[in-house]
């Protein structure tokens, strides 16, 4: 925790970076989303598994 209090010593500094990690974790999701069912729809699904092997 010592290292967090260096990089974000107020409460809202840590909040914001929280924030910022979260917004970009949650675009990426979708994105990844989206683009796995586009390969589905466009490989089909048996092609699909073997990608991701």
């Amino acid at each position: 925790m010592s290292k967090t209090q260096e990089l974000y010593s107020t409460t809202e500094q840590f909040m914001a970076y929280q924030g910022t990690t979260l917004i970009y974790t949650g675009i990426s999701s979708i994105i990844c989303s989206f683009l796995s069912c586009s390969i589905i729809c466009y490989l089909g699904w048996y092609w699909e598994q073997l990608l991701h092997q």
